[in-house]
C-alpha cells in the first residue's frame, strides 16, 4: 500500500492498481482498503479475503518542541500475518492481469514489493513468480522488484532488482546480472547511499539525508521514486537520484 500510494503521488496521471492480500476486521474494512481508496489507488479483487486475518502495526511517537526532527518514532510493534496464495488465487490474479492488459494497451509497468510475508512463498508462490515473469515478458513491461529474498527472483526477467545491502549478500552479483541482460541491481545502503550495477558499470550514489533518524518506509519510498522515474522515461542515474 505504501508503494502504491507513493506511485500515485509521483505519477498522478497513471492508474495504479494494488494486488495484495487484504482482509476485514470486526464489521468493517481494514485500513489497507481505506488507505488505497483514499489515495485513488484501485485494490484488485483477486487476493481479497473477506474472512482472512490481517496484519496490524502499532507505532509510538515522541513529539517534543526543540528536537530536530520534532517527532521521532520510539516504539514499533508489528503483528504480522502470513497468508500464502492458493492455486485459485494465482489463477485469478493472472487472469485479471491478462484482462487488464487486453483492455488497457497502455499497461506500462509492474512493481513488486516482496516483504516475504507469504504471497510469494511455497509452491504456489513459486508458480506465481514464474507466471508473473512470463506475463511481463509477453507484454514487454517495465518491471521493478524489491525483495527481502532476492534469490527468489534470480531468474525473473525484471528490469531491475532493488534490495538492501544485507539482502544483496544472498546474490552472486555477476551471475545475477548475467542471466537476464539489461537488468540492473540497485543496492540501498542506508546512510551510506546506493550502489548501482548495470550495463557492466558500478556506480556509487551518496545519500541525500544528513540526519538519518528513522528508516521506516524508506525502502518503499525509494522503490516508488525509482520505478516512477523509469516509467516516465528517465535513465538509471536519473531514476536513482529521484
Amino acid at each position: 500500500a505504501n508503494v502504491a500510494r507513493w506511485l500515485k503521488g509521483l505519477c498522478p496521471g497513471h492508474n495504479i492498481c494494488l494486488h495484495g492480500h487484504a482482509g476485514y476486521h470486526g464489521t468493517g474494512a481494514s485500513d489497507l482498503i481505506s488507505l488505497t481508496r483514499d489515495a485513488d489507488v484501485y485494490l484488485a479483487p483477486a487476493l481479497l479475503r473477506p474472512h482472512g486475518h490481517i496484519t496490524t502495526k502499532e507505532r509510538l511517537y515522541l513529539t517534543q518542541p526543540g528536537m530536530s526532527p520534532r517527532t521521532r518514532q520510539v516504539l514499533r510493534i508489528d503483528d504480522d500475518t502470513t497468508m500464502q496464495v492458493t492455486v485459485e488465487e494465482v489463477d485469478g490474479l493472472l487472469s485479471y492481469l491478462q484482462m487488464r492488459a487486453k483492455r488497457e494497451p497502455t499497461l506500462r509497468a509492474v512493481v513488486v514489493a516482496d516483504y516475504d510475508k507469504g504471497v510469494f512463498t511455497g509452491p504456489d508462490g513459486d508458480a506465481l513468480v514464474t507466471r508473473l515473469g512470463a506475463f511481463v515478458q509477453e507484454h514487454k513491461l517495465l518491471c521493478v522488484v524489491n525483495s527481502k529474498q532476492p534469490q527468489r527472483w534470480f531468474n525473473f526477467p525484471g528490469t531491475a532488482m532493488v534490495c538492501n545491502d544485507r539482502e544483496g549478500d544472498q546474490l552472486d552479483t555477476a551471475e545475477f546480472l548475467g542471466i537476464v541482460r539489461n537488468r540492473a541491481l540497485i543496492i540501498t545502503c542506508g546512510a551510506q547511499g546506493v550502489i548501482a550495477q548495470y550495463d557492466y558499470h558500478c556506480l556509487n550514489f551518496s545519500s541525500l539525508a544528513t540526519n538519518v533518524v528513522d528508516v521506516t518506509g524508506a525502502g518503499d519510498a525509494f522503490l516508488a521514486g525509482f520505478a516512477s522515474a523509469l516509467l516516465i522515461g528517465q535513465d538509471w542515474r536519473e531514476a536513482i537520484e529521484r
